[in-house]
């Protein structure tokens, strides 16, 4: 019986990259820069397992395929997920293909959602995805038509208001998801204000905008694996299908969204595919309608815009570009401060 032993391993040092990415590549992962720790597991001298944390994601798991079925991912796991134990996250996610599923089964990983034979998306912990569908059916308008809108709001412009009006024009109400990830210059918390604040006319005479967190479920960026796949557009388009899956299978039905709303971005090549892999696994069901975007003196109004203003200090510029509530914490809040 093979002997094996753990220890983390650093990029940076020579030896453990070379091993690291030679495991990688046999097992067909590619590397991605953001991880809080990388945990190798060897028999001998040879690495024969490897996996990586970053904030509650596990990420880059391969295990050579002379030593799979065994010890070797027992013990990977074992380490990874006291690592992450040590670390405060008592709730963990991690994507993989679906042959891998049922050994993730095994040590409490439940799937939340797969994206057609490609990648599963899964969760270990509490509370599951269950319990955020149940809150958000608690805030459930009735409605013929309710449409919905997905948000990073950093921060919330008038171009975000402007697609939200636009989106009343067909729906009887509209569900803001603001994105919950904290990885922004703005805080979650803050920015779910500030969406709050700018919306409040459009709830004077009934309840028609309701803004709502996404807690872990819909799909950033930021956390998205990169790693199964070296093509930047490949990846472009497998976050999109396994956010449009996750939308159509559970967001959707606990609200009765029958139309998601997304801005045009004329001038990003990733986004163009992002909505057009939107509109393909949604296929009416909900329905996608992309907004052109609106403009201020000749350009898009976009969030980034606004930062940029921001950080420079040019906080007149900015009062075309946001709503009041929007500008009154910007000119009062140095770029640098998070609040």
């Amino acid at each position: 019986m093979d002997q094996y032993s753990t220890r983390q391993l650093y990029p940076k040092d020579p030896g453990d990259k070379a091993i690291w990415l030679d495991l990688l590549a046999r097992t067909g992962l590619h590397p991605e820069a953001a991880a809080d720790k990388i945990v190798g597991v060897f028999s001998a001298d040879r690495l024969v397992a490897t996996g990586a944390r970053f904030l509650n994601i596990l990420k880059m798991i391969a295990v050579d395929p002379d030593h799979r079925g065994g010890i070797a991912f027992n013990t990977l796991m074992e380490t990874l997920l006291s690592d992450a134990f040590l670390a405060g996250f008592g709730k963990l996610f991690l994507y993989t293909k679906p042959e891998s599923v049922r050994a993730f089964h095994v040590l409490g990983f439940h799937p939340i959602v797969q994206y057609e034979d490609r990648m599963t998306f899964m969760e270990r912990g509490y509370p599951r995805i269950e319990s955020f569908l149940e809150g958000l059916a608690e805030k459930k308008v009735a409605a013929k038509n309710a449409g919905a809108i997905v948000m990073h709001a950093n921060p919330f412009t008038n171009g975000h208001l402007y697609l939200i009006e636009q989106a009343l024009l067909s729906s009887d109400v509209v569900y803001v998801f603001v994105l919950s990830e904290d990885r922004s210059v703005i805080s979650p918390e803050t920015r779910m204000r500030l969406v709050s604040e700018g919306i409040r006319h459009l709830n004077r005479e009934a309840t028609r905008v309701i803004t709502l967190p996404t807690a872990d479920y819909l799909v950033s960026s930021a956390t998205f694996p990169s790693y199964f796949t070296a093509d930047a557009e490949t990846v472009t388009l497998m976050q999109a299908g396994v956010d449009a899956t996750l939308f159509k299978q559970k967001i959707a039905p606990a609200l009765d969204i029958r139309i998601r709303f997304v801005g045009e971005e004329p001038y990003s090549v990733a986004t163009s595919l992002y909505n057009r892999q939107l509109a393909a696994i949604l296929n009416t069901n909900p329905t996608l309608t992309i907004i052109p975007r609106k403009e201020a003196d000749g350009l898009p109004i976009s969030a980034s815009r606004v930062r940029a203003l921001w950080q420079a200090g040019k906080c007149d510029e900015l009062k075309r570009l946001v709503p009041p509530s929007t500008y009154r914490y910007l000119s009062e809040t140095p770029y640098s401060e998070m609040s």
